[in-house]
């Protein structure tokens, strides 16, 4: 009774202590292009080190004969039994089509003797070798060899830097490639994912392109291996992406100095390099990553301190700011006006300092003004400004309250107040 005991408290241990989602991984479907997005959503599972993979041996065959023998020596694919595993993965490939096609080519390029030019889709004949010029004193096109504009046979002139082509009608081969599949994460028989792709893919497989210098047509072949592999780059992505998404990754903070913080997950727990983590508004980056823990550097702030930082949740949906400076607004000596720029920001993501051009326009005046902008936060949020445009000059001050920036201005036709909005 005591070893039972202590068999199971092992295994609760173990369970605790293991981060990793252990993931039943299976498949449904048939035929070579089937076991292509099999290999690709299982190598895209694998790479991410985030899950262990429980695999069956029978598939080896399969995956080897589609170059996909290198899955087998990842340390989180584990083949054999799926007795403990605590989720299971159904990839069920629906449909995965081929089908060929032909396509009418009408005109080939032919830049050595192509008497064919193509202006906004349509292709007019002209004369082949014969450029003009317009002469302003004679009021008409010239032959001229640094002309630039061709002529038509129906006697139209046209400026012309583009292509030349040859009518010369052949058919392409077209491949249609289509994929209609579903995938379900189940944890016992609790459906806790489920998802679906389509995707309808035409690319050319056989073409011709003309050889004006020697004056014959060449036959082109286009691998179709890369585009089943596209497609079934893409699925295996999506899969990923809405695993990961499930699985978000938890973290405990064990030392926070200066601007950066130590977490007790690393390679083990799926952990890389630029992932991105939250905890109390303030955004970290992982730079550096050992087996079991990393190092996240603060690219945003917030008021919390980062000594009060304990938990973080990886964040998926990260973007930077945008550099991007854009206002609208209103002053008493410009009028409306329309400002666009770049700016600085701290790392509370505030704009810290910007510099753009404006355009206004005063409708009591009905008059256009432009010039340009430079405005920067000193303390707090109060800010100071210096403009210049064509009318007038003005230094300003003001305060920042969200993106509303209300300001007193100082200007050549005397003191004057505006406010505006900037993103």
């Amino acid at each position: 009774m005591r070893k039972f005991f202590l068999l199971v408290f092992l295994i609760l241990t173990a369970s605790i202590l293991i981060s990793k989602p252990y993931v039943q991984l299976l498949f449904s479907g048939s035929g070579q292009m089937a076991d292509v997005a099999k290999g690709y959503t299982l190598s895209s599972i694998t790479d991410s080190e985030r899950f262990y993979i429980y695999f069956s041996e029978a598939f080896k065959v399969v995956f080897k004969e589609v170059n996909f023998q290198d899955l087998f020596t990842s340390e989180d694919l584990l083949a054999g039994t799926f007795k403990d595993a605590e989720y299971r993965m159904v990839l069920n490939i629906k449909n995965f089509s081929i089908k060929t096609f032909k396509k009418r080519k009408i005109y080939l390029k032919d830049n050595e003797n192509g008497d064919y030019i193509l202006i906004n889709g349509k292709f007019i004949k002209v004369y082949v070798g014969k450029w003009y010029k317009y002469d302003y004193s004679k009021g008409r096109y010239i032959l001229n060899d640094e002309g630039r504009y061709v002529r038509s046979v129906d006697g139209k002139y046209y400026y012309y830097s583009g292509d030349f082509y040859r009518k010369l009608p052949v058919d392409e081969i077209w491949v249609e490639i289509k994929i209609n599949a579903s995938y379900v994460l189940y944890h016992g028989t609790e459906k806790k994912l489920s998802g679906d792709f389509k995707k309808d893919l035409k690319r050319r497989r056989v073409y011709y392109t003309y050889d004006g210098l020697n004056k014959h047509l060449i036959k082109h072949y286009d691998n179709e291996k890369l585009w089943t592999s596209e497609v079934a780059e893409e699925l295996s992505k999506k899969v990923l992406s809405d695993l990961k998404k499930k699985f978000t990754i938890e973290a405990e903070v064990v030392k926070a100095k200066d601007m950066i913080v130590i977490i007790d997950k690393g390679k083990e727990e799926g952990i890389k390099p630029g992932m991105v983590f939250e905890g109390n508004g303030n955004i970290f980056m992982v730079r550096e990553v050992t087996q079991d823990s990393a190092e996240a550097e603060v690219i945003k702030l917030s008021d919390v301190p980062l000594e009060s930082v304990k938990e973080l949740k990886e964040n998926q949906n990260f973007k930077f700011p945008s550099f991007l400076h854009i206002g609208v607004g209103y002053s008493t000596f410009n009028g409306a006006y329309l400002s666009l720029g770049i700016r600085i920001i701290d790392l509370h993501w505030r704009e810290r300092a910007s510099g753009s051009s404006f355009i206004s326009y005063d409708p009591f005046k009905g008059k256009i003004n432009y010039g340009v902008d430079f405005r920067a936060r000193v303390f707090g949020n109060f800010f100071i400004g210096f403009t210049s445009s064509i009318d007038n000059y003005c230094i300003y001050g003001g305060f920042s309250f969200f993106n509303l920036n209300p300001y007193v201005a100082l200007s050549t036709n005397g003191v004057a107040f505006g406010g505006d909005l900037s993103w």
